[in-house]
């Protein structure tokens, strides 16, 4: 953990240096700024990586939407059920929208998915569901 932290903390002082120096930014805001947008573009690529590594997926069914990859990311509706892949912009992208318009709302109803299947299941009392749902009075 300590080597990934070490390896981030260097490679952020490293490309924000660099930068600063090409860029010629003197200002302490400046400064400030282009260190925590190298830190976020690291952290970004670290991720990615990891998600890469670990040949992660799932299943979005027919009707789900999803990104394509491209600037900016295009969003269409699936034909058929696809594998998406994580560690890619769409595809990261994909499962963030999939799991707020559908996961998320499924479980509310009290569906669960199970490998892409949307299954009746009684999760409604459960304490993680609950918190899902903002209670207004």
């Amino acid at each position: 953990m300590m080597e990934n932290i070490s390896a981030k903390y260097r490679a952020t002082k490293r490309f924000a240096e660099d930068m600063i120096k090409e860029y010629q930014i003197r200002s302490a805001d400046g400064k400030k700024t282009l260190y925590r947008t190298t830190d976020t573009m690291v952290n970004t690529i670290m991720i990615n990586d990891w998600l890469l590594d670990r040949n992660l997926t799932f299943t979005i069914k027919k009707g789900d939407e999803y990104y394509v990859e491209g600037y900016p990311l295009e969003l269409r509706t699936a034909a058929s059920d696809m594998t998406i892949r994580l560690g890619t912009n769409s595809g990261n992208a994909t499962f963030k929208r999939w799991m707020e318009r559908v996961v998320i709302p499924d479980l509310k109803k009290g569906l669960r998915h199970d490998n892409g299947n949307r299954r009746t299941k009684a999760v409604r009392d459960n304490q993680f569901i609950k918190d899902l749902t903002l209670n207004i009075y």
